[in-house]
């Protein structure tokens, strides 16, 4: 999910970044007005390269309970790489 463009000085993360994000609980069920806290880290495999000093990529959630209209929240993660 990418709701708009880049942030200024990052770039967008390739494909391959869903792979480093781990969610832990991908699926969860709330009832209506309920919050709940849910891990996400991400973790980049010691043998891969960085997309670039600056990135970014988005974590969404979707209502899929609901049949005619389906609600989708979206969070921008933004990373910087230290040497």
């Amino acid at each position: 999910m990418e709701p708009g463009g880049a942030e200024e000085g990052y770039i967008k993360a390739p494909n391959i970044v869903q792979e480093w994000v781990i969610i832990a609980d991908p699926t969860p069920l709330l009832e209506g007005f309920e919050t709940r806290d849910i891990l996400i880290a991400v973790v980049m495999p010691k043998d891969a390269e960085s997309p670039g000093p600056k990135w970014e990529f988005w974590v969404a959630v979707k209502d899929v309970t609901q049949e005619m209209v389906q609600t989708e929240l979206a969070a921008r993660w933004l990373v910087s790489m230290r040497n």
